[in-house]
C-alpha cells in the first residue's frame, strides 16, 4: 500500500481544471457542439445523433 497524504487546495483545484479540460476536449472530439447547435435537443436525442449509449434505467 502507498503512503496517503492530504492534498493541498492548489492540488485539488488542479485536478478540477484537468477534468474540466478533459470534458471540453472530449466534447470537441465527439463533435457535440455541432449536434447541439442545430436546435434544442434532449440528452437522449444528442446521444442518438452521436451514436452513443444511453442508459435505459437510471438509479
Amino acid at each position: 500500500m502507498g503512503v496517503s497524504r492530504e492534498l493541498s487546495l492548489a492540488e485539488v483545484f488542479q485536478l478540477g481544471y484537468y477534468w474540466e479540460t478533459k470534458v471540453l476536449l472530449t466534447a470537441v472530439k465527439l463533435d457535440v457542439f455541432s449536434v447541439i447547435d442545430e436546435r434544442p435537443k434532449s440528452a437522449q436525442d444528442i446521444a442518438g445523433r452521436l451514436q452513443a449509449d444511453w442508459p435505459t434505467k437510471r438509479s
